[in-house]
């Protein structure tokens, strides 16, 4: 986990484990950060983030729709709400809505559905001149340093089978 017995040690992770509190983050990470292409300096600086080894940690960069006249973006009363849920399980969630570099508004649109096969072949040219797909938002808007460590969600309008919400099982990302 990029950390020496006797440091581990002194923060009382377990120098047994790469993941002393079993988040899906190694220690190292959350101690260092993540360095991604090995220059010494972390892609990811989970410390500044207030990422803990000895804490479960999860990581939620945000994104959300908006134009002139409104705005999906969550309300801080509503992010903290899920925090507290969480926090009574155990886990400490961390969201990123422009506050540790990423996370930002996306130009506003009707739908979003998340790649053009959950549509009938028919539709996809109407869907197209006004949408972009969920998977191509988050290609563009995502930086691939962030993958293991943050979930990925866009806020927006609901689908047109009424759906508010949908996530992949197992995934890292949802609407």
């Amino acid at each position: 986990d990029g950390l020496s017995d006797e440091y581990e040690q002194f923060l009382g992770t377990d120098a047994e484990k790469i993941d002393t509190d079993e988040d899906g983050l190694q220690d190292g990470w959350e101690v260092w950060g993540k360095d991604v292409d090995s220059d010494g300096i972390p892609e990811v600086n989970l410390p500044d983030m207030g990422a803990d080894p000895l804490a479960k940690d999860i990581f939620v960069e945000i994104d959300w729709m908006e134009d002139t006249f409104h705005s999906h973006r969550p309300r801080q009363r509503s992010l903290q709400m899920v925090q507290n849920v969480f926090a009574r399980r155990g886990y400490r969630v961390h969201f990123d809505m422009g506050n540790f570099g990423f996370g930002n508004a996306l130009r506003h649109q009707p739908r979003l559905e998340f790649h053009p096969y959950v549509l009938e072949e028919g539709k996809r040219a109407t869907y197209e001149r006004e949408n972009e797909y969920f998977l191509d938002l988050k290609r563009q808007n995502f930086h691939s340093a962030r993958l293991g460590i943050y979930r990925y969600a866009i806020f927006g309008h609901e689908r047109d089978d009424h759906i508010a919400g949908m996530a992949t099982t197992g995934g890292n990302f949802f609407v």
